[in-house]
């Protein structure tokens, strides 16, 4: 297994309380011993409060090997370094090797409803990196088919979720990850990119595009060119399973600090959304049907106006009834619960357990939200010098479990703050996800050029289907849904 940060932090504690022991007892412990004690810490100890054996291994590789390595481990750095020496550079290799990631910011897109968009940060001049995009190889595309599932109790009584159908079921879609992944029409893998902003560049056809992807030059590990000769199928094996393939985005001309980068996505991606835009139009959906999003509106109820504090208020379950959400969204909130005093009613009128809002952190400070429900609100002011502001306390009904849209069980939690109330969307009801027609969604990989997409990857057999170069940008239409 890989090593999380809490592997590192309790190697390093383990070892500073091996050397401080073996500092207080220098005197009572001869080198024989203490080589010994450290054997036994070190293979048995470390066994004792490890998961499995191939944990106790990883731990002990975090460790040096010989008490008298010790201090030194310590004193260059500790489990990081001792089990990654590379991690650590000097400035004179970074000038030579490093690679800016700070030269793309995210912005709402000049493509009409594409979202977000890539924008440089500084000038580029043709044949310029941009930036670096690392990639992680998924040997088939199949591995993001999503099918439908239904959730049953195992013989312990845990929820699982099972594949209706079984093993012969067909998937329903695919997941959105697959939108953001590279591939080609003749080959089952896809790559899947976490470059620093780079899952904002959106496309734009032929000419359009001021950018391009080329395998990268990096010699420092993080790219192999050997691996463009290995077959698609034995990237799958073990041995490959680490960072090991990298894109460059390359400047085509010139782009000043400002402009929004763009790649084109190719022409079967191009196809595809033409194909998706068309569908939509024939349904006579218009752009202005759009109902408001979870995203959309938290940016409403959460803003702050200066001197007045929260704009609007979540609405109670008595005000749905007249004036309802949109019906793609509902309330989730931020649970952290304490008991009541013993004093006040334990139990709600419907026999629902009472408890208060315990925490002083903020919900996106991590809190675990679950969906909820408003049931009373408490107007807070706060009176500053001249200046009034309000917000609002909540009492909500937490949904603990929920099955098939049927809370099982639940908790009410008072003084909820305004913050840790939010909209979320509900499930597949995004026009990202939403599966009813024509509002099938759009899942397409961006497309690896056939120049340098390697012939040894390919191993899948496809109709290619002639270019057809009908939209000028991402979005293609105004009238069609999100398409990443």
């Amino acid at each position: 297994p890989m090593a999380t940060r809490i592997d590192y932090e309790r190697a390093d504690q383990s070892v500073d309380r091996i050397i401080d022991f073996f500092n207080k007892h220098e005197d009572n412990l001869s080198t024989e011993t203490v080589s010994e004690m450290y054997d036994f810490l070190r293979r048995d100890v470390v066994k004792l409060v490890s998961k499995d054996d191939k944990h106790a291994a990883m731990m002990r590789s975090l460790m040096p090997d010989a008490p008298d390595k010790l201090q030194a481990f310590k004193d260059n750095g500790g489990s990081l370094r001792h089990k990654n020496p590379d991690v650590f550079r000097d400035l004179s290799w970074l000038r030579k090797n490093g690679r800016c990631l700070d030269s793309l910011r995210a912005g709402p897109s000049t493509i009409p409803h594409a979202g977000r968009g890539a924008f440089a940060t500084r000038k580029f001049e043709n044949g310029d990196v941009i930036a670096p995009v690392p990639l992680m190889q998924i040997g088939h595309r199949k591995e993001l088919d999503m099918y439908e599932l239904s959730r049953q109790r195992d013989k312990d009584g845990e929820h699982r979720y099972v594949r209706m159908g079984g093993e012969n079921a067909k998937p329903i879609s695919s997941q959105l990850l697959i939108n953001y992944s590279f591939g080609h029409s003749e080959s089952n893998m896809i790559l899947y990119p976490f470059g620093t902003s780079f899952n904002f560049i959106n496309h734009a056809p032929g000419e359009q595009a001021n950018a391009k992807i080329v395998w990268s030059k990096s010699t420092d590990g993080m790219h192999n060119p050997d691996w463009l000769e290995v077959d698609a199928d034995s990237l799958s094996d073990e041995k490959y399973k680490r960072i090991g393939l990298m894109f460059d985005v390359v400047a085509t001309k010139t782009i000043a600090e400002g402009e929004e980068v763009w790649i084109d996505y190719g022409d079967d991606w191009q196809n595809a959304w033409d194909e998706h835009v068309e569908r939509v139009k024939k349904a006579d959906i218009e752009s202005d049907s759009w109902v408001p999003t979870a995203l959309e509106l938290n940016s409403i109820y959460h803003k702050h106006e200066s001197g007045t504090g929260f704009a609007k208020p979540f609405k109670t379950q008595n005000e749905l009834e007249d004036d309802p959400y949109p019906t793609r969204v509902t309330t989730a909130c931020a649970t952290q619960m304490k008991d009541i005093p013993e004093n006040d009613p334990q139990r709600d009128i419907d026999g629902i357990k009472v408890f208060d809002w315990s925490s002083d952190r903020l919900v996106w400070q991590g809190i675990s939200a679950r969906l909820c429900d408003v049931v009373d609100r408490v107007e807070i002011k706060d009176v500053s010098g001249d200046r009034e502001a309000v917000s609002y306390d909540y009492t909500v009904k937490v949904h603990l479990e929920i099955d098939s849209d049927v809370s099982t069980e639940s908790r009410i939690v008072r003084k909820v703050p305004h913050l840790a109330v939010s909209f979320v969307d509900r499930p597949y009801s995004s026009d990202q996800t939403r599966r009813d027609p024509p509002f099938e969604p759009f899942r397409h990989v961006i497309g690896i050029p056939d120049d340098i997409f390697p012939p040894s990857w390919k191993n899948k057999q496809v109709t290619k289907k002639p270019a057809d170069r009908r939209s000028s940008g991402r979005m293609g239409d105004e009238a069609a849904a999100e398409g990443k």
